[in-house]
Parts: C-alpha cells; sequence; structure tokens
C-alpha cells in the first residue's frame, strides 16, 4: 500500500515543506520526535518501578516520592550530560567559529569543516582580519549545504545571489595581498555563524530514546542508594531469632547495566550521525 505523503508533517523550518536543511534532497533529519514527558519516562523506561525511597524520613516517618517536577529536571539535566559526554548538541545554540585558510582545502571549493553539530542553520560566512573586522562577506546563495548537518560546508562561487556583496570599510587589500601571495595557511580567516543543535528540541528518535536512558540511569541510581541497607537482618527474643535477606541496591543493577550498556551504543551512533566520529583534514 504506497504512503499517503499529503498527511506527513515536515519540520516547520523547512523552505518548501520537504527538505532540511535548505537544498538538501536527502536528510538524516527523520522521524523527530519531542523529547521523553514525565509520564513517558515512567511508563517507558521505569515500567513498574515504585519511585519512592525505600527508608522513610527520620523526622517525618514518611518515604519520599519522586514528582513530575523532579523527573522533568532530571531530563533537562540528561540533555547537558548527553551534549558533554558526547560532544554533539541537542539544545539549540548560536555558535560563531573562527577558522584558518588552509590553501589545500581552499581549493577543494573552500571546504570547511565546523566545530560544533549538528548544524541547523547558517547565518553568515565572512573573511576577518585579525582584530574581528569583516572584509568581506560571502553570499549564503553561494555556500553549498549538502552536508551541513555534518558541519561540512563548500563555497561555489557560481549562480545567482539576492544581497550586494559586503565588503568593510578596511577595503579587500588584505583580501587581495594574501591570495595573490603564496601562503598555504592564514590563522583566523574564516568567522561562521551558524546555529547547532535541534529546532523546537524535535530530535531523532534514537537521540530522544538516549535521553530517556541516562535520565532512568540516574534515577535508578539514586533509588539504589536508599535500598543500601536492606541486604539482611536478624531478630532474637528470649532465644528465638528469625533473619531475613534481600537483594539491597543490587535489585537494580540489571536494568542499570543494560541502561549503560545501550546509551554507549547510541552514544557512539549520536556521534556517527553529527559526523564527529570521522576526523578530516589536509597535511
Amino acid at each position: 500500500m504506497p504512503i499517503d505523503l499529503s498527511k506527513q508533517k515536515f519540520p516547520d523550518f523547512s523552505n518548501d515543506g520537504t527538505t532540511y536543511p535548505n537544498k538538501v534532497t536527502s536528510s538524516p533529519w527523520q522521524r523527530l520526535v519531542p523529547l521523553p514527558t514525565a509520564a513517558e519516562l515512567r511508563s517507558l523506561y521505569l515500567f513498574g518501578i515504585p519511585l519512592w525511597s525505600f527508608f522513610p524520613d527520620p523526622q517525618t516517618n514518611k518515604r519520599d516520592k519522586m514528582t513530575d517536577d523532579e523527573l522533568r529536571q532530571i531530563i533537562e539535566r540528561s540533555v547537558g550530560l548527553i551534549e558533554a559526554q558526547t560532544g554533539c548538541i541537542i539544545a539549540p545554540s548560536e555558535v560563531t567559529d573562527n577558522g584558518p585558510f588552509d590553501r589545500t582545502e581552499y581549493m577543494h571549493y573552500g571546504y570547511i569543516q565546523l566545530n560544533v553539530r549538528p548544524v541547523i542553520s547558517l547565518l553568515n560566512l565572512r573573511i576577518t582580519t585579525a582584530d574581528r573586522q569583516r572584509v568581506f562577506e560571502v553570499p549564503v546563495e553561494w555556500v553549498a549545504v549538502a552536508d551541513m548537518v555534518l558541519g561540512r560546508i563548500t563555497i561555489q562561487p557560481m549562480g545567482t545571489y539576492t544581497s550586494p556583496l559586503a565588503v568593510s570599510p578596511v577595503g579587500g587589500a588584505p583580501f587581495l595581498m594574501y591570495m595573490s601571495g603564496n601562503a598555504n595557511f592564514i590563522p583566523q580567516w574564516w568567522q561562521i555563524r551558524y546555529v547547532a543543535g535541534f529546532k523546537d528540541m524535535l530530535v531523532p528518535e534514537f537521540v530522544a530514546r538516549l535521553v530517556g536512558l541516562k535520565a532512568a540511569f540516574d534515577i535508578l541510581s539514586m533509588l539504589a542508594a536508599t535500598y543500601g541497607f536492606m541486604t539482611g537482618g536478624s531478630l532474637g527474643i528470649d532465644g528465638l531469632s528469625q533473619s531475613s535477606s534481600g537483594p539491597g541496591p543490587q535489585v537494580f543493577a540489571q536494568r542499570i547495566g543494560e541502561i549503560k550498556e545501550e546509551m554507549e551504543m547510541l552514544k557512539k551512533k549520536f556521534r556517527k550521525f553529527a559526523g564527529l566520529a570521522l576526523v578530516v583534514g589536509s597535511v
């Protein structure tokens, strides 16, 4: 049975409703979903596990319960921790990169590798001086963005552009001097402003699962600490005794181990998705 494409929902940041980013004919940004909610975290990642501390509070004699607000805070914290552990960005963030002029890469249509990924959109691409003055602004229409999600952009100075070429009052003298010379490498040549992360926090399904697993991992670790004294005990009265034992914090050990193993696999997949598993350069 053919798929009814008329009922597909595309990201609202797509210019033509079919591709993302602009001009991309095929994209890994498919089946985007929101991050897990507190209710989804309970039902999909912590099913059957009561989120209560095992021991009561010594002052109130009541056991603490993990609330939805606390679960939401843990989910938000998990996003930041995953960003730090993988080097990939989830929350939309504006980034300014400064890259050198490399003649070898420049001869390959001005190939530039951005440092922060995945990339949502390119704001501008400029040539700047050492004191950050703009010398020349490359029209965005000249920038090929087929691999922009992976942080790879190239310059194709052919075709039309809608805005005039922007040159600062310092003139093009430094630009012409360097380009007419034989310099193979010029530090801090390009200035690239772009947005990295995921628009509206809509992420691929495996990223949403990674966030949910990280949150569940932290929650189970906290719960396990409250079971620390539930390993064994005995009671003796008038020569009669009774003993009992339990798994203690090991009750969560299997689930924690499964989560940790899957998290490592998804982290590697995330890095590969963002192009961070490859090293690209010239010698």
